[in-house]
Parts: structure tokens; C-alpha cells; sequence
């Protein structure tokens, strides 16, 4: 007769941590933000190590407009991975988007350029970098190169298109520009493009 001792275990988390990371990757693309940070926090319980959740989680953090703790999060998800290339890209955007900070958003791009397969990203914050110092011609340059060059971050190519259309709209309204400095301007125009619900895509 089998002793109490000797059976099995019943897990109590139903699904392990892979599980819950792909079914938090289906909630983001469906949108359902709320179900993805409750399973990436259940995950993450189980795995505090995995960068990937810990990205997510900061990306969903950002979705929602909690963006100290994204940027926390993003840290974080750098510090656990430092090839982790896409994390260090969303870090210096959100330095960039949300806090208005160039120099911040520059020293966490700078972990990119020594990263394999992170050429996309290099065109992207190359572009970004010259938009917030004026360079309107430069920066689309810079993002179509990336648009290029980046052919596994579909939603990221969504974004970084919407930007450089919006750059050109902005071009062609020179009233829009009037009396406002070249930074102030590309910091508007980067979180119009962000938060505008208008130019927002289903998943």
C-alpha cells in the first residue's frame, strides 16, 4: 500500500511558467492588459529571473501609463539580460516619451550598439536621437533604415511608421511649428503619436 508521503504532488499554480508567458503574449496582442500583468505576475512568482516577463510586464506597465514602475521594470529586465536588446530600445524611449530626458534615453541606447542583431534598434534610437535635436530629414532617414532593416518587430515598425508620418505631416504645417523650441516640439510630437487614440491599432 502506497504511504501518504509517497504521492504525488499537486501543483498549486495550474499552468508553469512558459504557459503563462504565452498566454500573456496572447492577452497583449488581444489587448486585454489587465489578464497579461496578472499572468506575467504569476509567472514572474515562479521565475523571478525570466527577462522576458519582466519586459513584458514593463511594457504593460507603460500600456497603462504606469510608467515609473515601467521604467523600473525595464531596468530591471536589462539587468537580468544585457543582450536583451528590446528592453534596452524601450528603456530609452520611455526616458524619451515620458520624461523629456535625451541624456537618460542616450545612455540607455548606448548598451546597443555593442548587441548582435540589434541594428534595427540602432537606426531607430539614431532617428530619435536626431528628431529631439531638430533634425526632422535625418530622423526619417534613419527610421526608414530601420523600418528596413527590422523584420521580426512587426508591432515596432507600426510604431516607429506612425511617427514618421507624423513627422512628415508635421513638415508640411509650418504653423504647428510656430514659437516652440526644436526639443519641445519633438517631445510633443513623439507623445501625440503615443497617446493620440486616434492613431491607435487593434492587435
Amino acid at each position: 500500500m502506497t504511504s501518504a508521503s509517497a504521492q504525488p504532488q499537486i501543483p498549486t499554480e495550474v499552468f508553469d511558467t512558459e504557459e503563462l508567458l504565452h498566454l500573456a503574449v496572447l492577452d497583449i496582442q488581444r489587448g486585454h492588459h489587465d489578464d497579461a500583468i496578472e499572468k506575467l505576475k504569476r509567472g514572474l512568482a515562479l521565475q523571478p529571473d525570466n527577462a522576458k516577463m519582466v519586459f513584458l510586464l514593463g511594457a504593460e506597465h507603460a500600456e497603462v501609463g504606469m510608467t515609473d514602475r515601467a521604467i523600473e521594470e525595464m531596468i530591471a529586465a536589462v539587468a537580468i539580460d544585457p543582450q536583451l536588446a528590446i528592453a534596452h530600445f524601450q528603456l530609452g524611449l520611455l526616458y524619451l516619451l515620458y520624461r523629456n530626458d535625451v541624456t537618460q534615453a542616450g545612455i540607455a541606447w548606448s548598451a546597443l550598439d555593442g548587441l548582435d542583431d540589434a541594428a534595427s534598434y540602432v537606426a531607430f534610437k539614431s532617428g530619435l536621437l536626431r528628431l529631439s535635436e531638430g533634425d526632422a530629414a535625418g530622423c526619417i532617414r534613419d527610421l526608414d533604415r530601420g523600418l528596413q532593416l527590422n523584420t521580426t518587430n512587426p508591432s515596432l515598425n507600426r510604431e516607429m511608421t506612425k511617427i514618421r508620418e507624423r513627422i512628415r505631416q508635421t513638415q508640411q504645417d509650418k504653423q504647428a511649428a510656430e514659437g516652440q523650441s526644436a526639443t519641445n516640439a519633438s517631445a510633443r510630437l513623439l507623445l501625440d503619436t503615443y497617446k493620440n487614440p486616434a492613431d491607435s491599432e487593434g492587435p
